[in-house]
C-alpha cells in the first residue's frame, strides 16, 4: 500500500494571540500524484499551511508525519535565492545531480538563459521568481509546495511557467503538489483540486 507524503492527524495549530486556531484537530492525508489547492483571501493562512507542510512549523496539537528522507521543494512568495551566489551557481546548489544540459533548458524555456551569471539583484521581480520555480523543477521533490509562484509574472511569463509546472507533473506522477494562487486561471493546474480545509 502507498504510503502518504503528509498525514495530518487531529493537527491543531494556532499563533499566539489570535481568537481562533488556523487548524483544529484536523485530519488529512496527501497521496502520491495528489495536487492540491489551497483556497481563501490574503491572510487566511495559507503560507503557514505550507510551512506545516514543509516541516518549518510544527503543531502545538496533534501529529503531522512527514516521511523520512522525504524530499521538499518549497517556492516562496519572495525570492529566496542566495544573494552571493549567481543564478546558475544557485540552481547548480539547489540540484547537484541536474545536468548543465537540464539547467540550460529550463533556463531557456524561462527566458533566462541570459541571466544565468547574474546575481538575485540583478534580477527583476518576475526574473527572480521564475529562477526560484526553475530551482525546485531541477531538484525534483517529491513534495512541491507553490506559494503565490505567479504573482509577480506578467500572463506571458506566467503560462510558460504554468506549462512547465505541468510537465514536471506528469513526468513525475509518484511527487504530490499543494498550490496557492489568486490567478482564477491556475486554480486548477495540474489537476489541482480545492482542499477543504478548516479556517477561522
Amino acid at each position: 500500500m502507498t504510503a502518504p507524503l503528509l498525514d495530518f492527524q487531529k493537527v491543531t495549530f494556532q499563533w499566539p494571540g489570535t481568537p481562533a486556531p488556523l487548524l483544529r484537530e484536523w485530519s488529512w492525508q496527501l497521496m502520491p500524484g495528489e495536487t492540491w489547492l489551497l483556497p481563501g483571501p490574503s491572510g487566511c493562512g495559507k503560507t503557514t499551511f505550507l510551512r506545516l507542510a514543509a516541516g518549518l512549523l510544527a503543531p502545538q496539537q496533534g501529529r503531522l508525519r512527514r516521511p523520512r528522507g522525504l524530499s521538499t521543494a518549497f517556492v516562496f512568495q519572495e525570492p529566496r535565492l542566495f544573494p552571493w551566489l549567481t543564478l546558475q551557481e544557485n540552481l547548480r546548489l539547489a540540484a547537484p545531480a541536474a545536468s548543465p544540459r537540464q539547467r540550460e533548458e529550463l533556463l531557456q524555456k524561462t527566458g533566462l538563459a541570459h541571466k544565468a551569471h547574474c546575481k538575485p539583484q540583478e534580477l527583476s521581480g518576475g526574473e527572480a521568481q521564475r529562477g526560484n520555480l526553475v530551482r525546485a523543477l531541477l531538484a525534483n521533490p517529491q513534495l512541491l509546495l507553490l506559494d503565490e509562484p505567479f504573482s509577480a509574472l506578467d500572463t506571458h511569463n506566467a503560462e510558460v511557467c504554468a506549462t512547465l509546472l505541468e510537465e514536471w507533473h506528469r513526468n513525475a506522477h509518484t511527487h504530490a503538489i499543494l498550490l496557492t494562487t489568486h490567478r482564477e486561471e491556475y486554480a486548477t493546474l495540474c489537476g489541482a483540486t480545492p482542499l477543504p480545509w478548516k479556517t477561522p
